[in-house]
């Protein structure tokens, strides 16, 4: 069987929906609606890098966005977006390719976040690592397997708090996790994605069916919330936000349980707590608490793995203290400035 590569538009073409719905591995950050949300906000090139058999079976490929002048990454704003594969030998096929049609692809570096691909062209870092819950139905022994301390007790303190809460999927409960996800980005002194991003995860996930949102409240007030994407079995905690005034009420855990137990109702195997810097071990300490297991995070990179310092000394530096001691409008400028250069 001949197999020949080919770069297809990754948001519009039915063969990668059907090639990703076949692949066990593949999660929202695969799908055309993920895509989508990245092409619609950033302009962002999208596409994905495929090995076919005379252009109508895929069975390999890696979706990318191209940024700047041509680095390709896979994918900006995404913690993890594995290469899809049917054997390991067709994306070691791809691999190769890759390499092979440099000259032709004309793409200066390569980001593929979760790698840890065999190839001499190719650099493997982890820095970071991943935590995964696996879910059936039985949702007392999923409970059972918490930490008691650790999220047992916070779960059942905060509902002797009387805190309330609703699943949703409606467009006010996204504007009452922005207000929250500014006041969370605005304390720690980073900035906030553009309002238009999370309105475009609203229209091309949570809309579709594809997401959701958890509230908690304490007296009707919105205290904690998060963003829940996932697909083919696997939901994705993507935002997490909270009042940091109500930390002691314990909202955040119970938050998390909610969404896991809807995780459940819904037929999710897999609930990704996503990534964690190697260096932070409290939070890796909390995710751990659930039962979730810990794995290194693996990118690849082309043809040099990226020097953070300077940026990491920018970031801390310069523009977390103006963003922590400024109004919340400075928050929200400087995410619509600056973060389409985070990708």
């Amino acid at each position: 069987m001949g197999l020949s590569v080919e770069i297809i538009d990754a948001v519009d073409d039915k063969r990668w929906i059907e090639f990703i719905s076949e692949i066990n591995e593949s999660t929202i950050f695969h799908h055309p609606c993920w895509l989508s949300v990245l092409k619609k906000q950033y302009k962002f090139e999208v596409f994905s890098y495929c090995l076919t058999d005379s252009g109508e079976k895929i069975y390999a490929g890696i979706p990318f966005c191209k940024i700047k002048s041509n680095k390709w990454i896979s994918l900006p704003f995404s913690d993890f977006c594995n290469p899809l594969y049917k054997e390991k030998k067709y994306i070691d096929e791809l691999i190769s390719k890759l390499f092979e049609e440099e000259k032709k692809l004309k793409y200066d570096s390569l980001e593929i976040r979760f790698g840890d691909i065999s190839n001499k062209n190719i650099k493997n870092n982890s820095d970071s690592v991943l935590h995964t819950l696996s879910l059936n139905d039985d949702i007392d022994n999923i409970y059972k397997n918490f930490k008691t301390t650790q999220v047992q007790h916070p779960i059942k303190n905060a509902l002797k708090n009387n805190l309330t809460y609703k699943v949703s999927n409606a467009l006010e409960s996204l504007e009452d996790f922005y207000k929250l996800h500014l006041r969370t980005r605005r304390k720690l002194g980073v900035p906030i994605q553009p309002k238009g991003f999370f309105k475009n995860i609203f229209t091309e996930i949570i809309k579709k069916g594809f997401g959701y949102i958890v509230l908690v409240y304490k007296d009707n007030i919105p205290i904690s919330s998060g963003l829940f994407a996932g697909f083919n079995k696997i939901l994705s905690y993507k935002f997490g936000a909270s009042d940091f005034r109500y930390l002691k009420l314990r909202p955040n855990n119970l938050m998390l349980w909610i969404a896991i137990q809807e995780a459940v109702k819904r037929g999710y195997k897999v609930f990704d707590f996503g990534k964690t810097d190697n260096e932070n071990m409290g939070l890796r300490k909390f995710k751990s608490g659930w039962g979730a297991e810990e794995t290194p995070l693996f990118y690849s990179y082309y043809p040099t793995i990226p020097e953070k310092g300077k940026f990491n000394f920018v970031k801390d530096k310069l523009v977390a203290p103006v963003i922590k001691y400024s109004p919340s409008a400075v928050c929200r400028l400087t995410g619509e400035i600056l973060y389409k250069h985070f990708a």
